[in-house]
């Protein structure tokens, strides 16, 4: 469902429904004889649903609510990533536990840079006019908002994740994401996604 701001009419997911169950509820178990191996395909299966133009096109939405949302979107994979993680008979090897789950954050960041390009979203027929999804998102953006929504997802389970935690927090502190990260500083304020709080993973 969506959340509209009665006064600026600016739209945000609902994700108030995830709190009535545990998150593992919402995932599919893995029965594949390797399926650490797919969590990359995973994490985009995880985010692509809330991927919605109507979300992300700052002609709707002001440029702080389309990067809340982004921010968001990337809260729920991570929590659900957990979920499948803690799911697993063993983690997976290849590279380390660790850079292979950087790796696929990796992979979702690609996925929802490629995701959130302007594109249109309403293909013109005879009588109607498309309508065109424009973001406005810089690259980085969008991966320190990653980035911070993993850290952040991750922290609570910190003793499971001492090392990605570390390189997250590498990665975030580096000159392109540290520029970035004083402008989304009220983005990820945590005041801001207190729903996710609510919500057992």
């Amino acid at each position: 469902g969506l959340l509209i701001d009665v006064q600026t009419l600016e739209l945000r997911a609902d994700y108030t429904r995830y709190s009535s169950a545990h998150m593992r509820t919402t995932v599919n178990m893995p029965v594949a004889r390797k399926p650490g191996l797919a969590l990359g395909s995973k994490i985009c299966h995880y985010i692509r649903p809330k991927i919605l133009a109507v979300l992300l096109d700052a002609e709707i939405n002001s440029k702080l609510t389309v990067r809340l949302n982004i921010y968001q979107i990337f809260m729920l994979g991570a929590m659900k990533m957990h979920s499948f993680l803690t799911s697993l008979p063993e983690p997976p090897v290849r590279g380390g536990p660790c850079g292979y789950i950087m790796s696929a954050i990796d992979v979702g960041v690609k996925y929802m840079i490629k995701s959130t390009r302007p594109k249109v979203i309403l293909r013109a027929s005879v009588n109607t006019s498309s309508a065109e999804c424009n973001p406005c998102l810089p690259h980085a953006h969008v991966e320190y908002l990653a980035l911070k929504a993993f850290h952040r997802i991750f922290k609570a389970k910190a003793s499971r994740y001492p090392d990605l935690l570390r390189i997250l927090e590498e990665r975030m502190r580096c000159p392109r994401l540290a520029r970035v990260a004083q402008h989304l500083e009220e983005v990820v304020s945590e005041n801001r996604s207190g729903v996710f709080r609510g919500i057992r993973f």
